[in-house]
C-alpha cells in the first residue's frame, strides 16, 4: 500500500549508522528521504522545506527530540512526527505520545513495523485527500444549488416579461379588427423586437450550456470584425441615445476584412459586452468601442484587439473575479428588472459567461480592468488569423 502515495520523510537521528537505514529503507518503500544529524539542522530544514512526516530520535545532544516534537506540532500542525526510542525510554515515547507524536518505534527498528507505521500514514494521507475532495464537491453543490435558485427566479422574471407583453399586443391585434393600417403596424413592430428578445435569451442559454458540455461547435467563415463592431454600434446605440449615453465605434488602421470567426457568436458577444457598458453608464455618459491589433510574440503575426470601454459606475474589485461566471450579476436580485438600455437595468445573468465562453471557444483571451466609480474596461485579444485557420482545417 506505501507504494500508492509517496511520502517526503524528515528522519533526524546522531547516529549514523541509523542515518543510512533510512536513506536506505524509504526509498525501497516508495517514499522520498532526507536526512538530519541533529534536532537544530531537523527544525531548520522542517521550516524551510515541505515534509508529509517527520521520524525523529527522543535521545539527541543538543536539541532533543522531544523539542523537536513540539515545535513541529506547534508550527505545522498537518505534519505528523514518529518518535524513535530504545527499550528502556518508553516512558519518554508515551510523554510523546500524549504531547502529540502520531505513533513512536522502538530500536532496534522492525522493517514490519516501519512498514505498518508509513502504511497507516499512506492511507490517512489518502482519506485525507478524499476528505478535502468531498469537502470541495460539496461547496460546489452548495454552490450550484444556490446559483439554480438564482437562475430560475430571474428566469421567471426574464421570460415572464416579454410572454406578458406578447399576449397583451396579440390580444390588442386580435380584438380591434379596424385598427388603423398605422397603429396596426406600430404593434407588429413592437411584436418583433419582443420575439427578437425571448429568441436572445434562448439563443444565450443555448449558447451557454453548450459550451459548458463542451459541445460548442463554431461556425468558422471569413468575417469582417470592424463591420461587426459598426453593425453592434448601429443596433444599440440609438436606444442609448434616449438616456444621453453615447456609443461610439473608434478604429485603429486595419478593418480586418475576412478575419476567421463565428460571425453570430462574436456578434452576440459584442452586443453584450455594449449593453452592459450602456446598463452601467449613468445619464449623459459614453461607451466607446476600439478596434486595433495586437502581436503576441515579437516580430510575430498579429491579431485583432477589441476593447469595450464605459464611463460608468464601474465593479468593485471584490467582484471583478466572479462577474464571468453563469448567472452572476452586480446588483441584488431581489430588485432585479430588465432592460437593455436602463440605467443598471438586468439581464438573465449569463452574458458576461457567454461572452467569455465565446472569446474561449475562439482560443482568445478577455481582461477586465475597472475602479468604481471610473469605468470599465474589457480587452478581446482574437489570436492571429493563420492559427485560426489552421485549427479549424480553413
Amino acid at each position: 500500500m506505501s507504494d500508492a502515495v509517496r511520502l517526503r520523510i524528515l528522519a533526524i537521528d546522531d547516529d549514523v549508522a541509523i542515518q543510512s537505514y533510512w536513506r536506505r529503507l524509504l526509498p525501497k518503500l516508495g517514499h522520498d528521504a532526507v536526512i538530519a544529524a541533529n534536532g537544530t539542522e531537523g527544525i531548520k530544514l522542517v521550516r524551510s522545506q515541505p515534509f508529509d512526516l517527520v521520524v525523529t530520535d527522543l535521545s539527541m545532544p543538543g536539541l532533543p527530540g522531544q523539542r523537536v516534537l513540539e515545535t513541529v506540532r506547534a508550527e505545522l500542525a498537518d505534519v505528523d512526527v514518529i518518535v524513535a526510542t530504545g527499550h528502556g525510554t518508553l516512558e519518554s515515547a508515551v510523554d510523546a505520545l500524549r504531547a502529540g507524536a502520531y505513533d513512536f518505534l522502538v530500536k532496534p527498528f522492525s522493517l514490519r513495523d516501519v512498514k505498518r507505521l508509513l502504511d497507516r500514514q499512506v492511507e490517512k494521507r489518502r482519506l485525507g485527500v478524499e476528505n478535502e475532495e468531498l469537502r470541495q464537491a460539496n461547496a460546489r453543490l452548495r454552490e450550484l444549488s444556490l446559483l439554480k435558485e438564482k437562475f430560475l427566479a430571474i428566469t421567471s422574471h426574464e421570460l415572464k416579461t416579454p410572454v406578458t407583453i406578447l399576449t397583451a399586443l396579440t390580444e390588442l391585434l386580435v380584438g380591434d379588427p379596424g385598427m388603423a393600417e398605422a397603429e396596426r403596424l406600430d404593434l407588429l413592430d413592437k411584436l418583433g423586437e419582443v420575439t427578437r428578445s425571448l429568441r436572445e435569451i434562448v439563443e444565450g442559454m443555448h449558447d451557454l450550456a453548450e459550451a459548458r458540455q463542451g459541445a460548442a461547435t463554431l461556425r468558422i467563415a471569413p468575417v469582417g470584425v470592424r463591420d461587426l463592431l459598426a453593425a453592434v454600434v448601429e443596433e444599440l446605440a440609438p436606444g442609448a441615445v434616449e438616456r444621453g449615453v453615447a456609443v461610439e465605434l473608434t478604429a485603429g488602421g486595419r478593418a480586418w476584412d475576412g478575419y476567421p470567426a463565428d460571425a453570430t457568436r462574436l456578434r452576440r458577444a459584442l452586443r453584450q459586452l455594449v449593453r452592459n457598458g450602456i446598463q452601467y453608464t449613468p445619464d449623459g455618459g459614453r461607451v466607446t468601442l476600439h478596434l486595433d491589433a495586437w502581436q503576441g510574440r515579437e516580430g510575430g503575426e498579429e491579431g485583432p484587439e477589441i476593447v469595450v470601454a464605459d464611463t460608468g459606475v464601474g465593479i468593485d474589485p471584490k467582484q471583478q473575479r466572479l462577474v464571468f461566471d453563469a448567472f452572476y450579476e452586480t446588483g441584488d436580485t431581489d430588485h432585479h428588472h430588465t432592460s437593455t438600455t436602463a440605467f443598471q437595468g438586468g439581464g438573465l445573468g449569463i452574458g458576461l459567461s457567454m461572452v467569455l465562453e465565446t472569446v474561449t471557444a475562439h482560443e482568445g483571451r478577455i481582461t477586465l480592468d475597472s475602479e468604481p466609480g471610473h469605468g470599465t474596461t474589457v480587452r478581446i485579444l482574437l489570436p492571429p488569423a493563420s492559427e485560426v485557420w489552421a485549427r479549424s482545417g480553413g
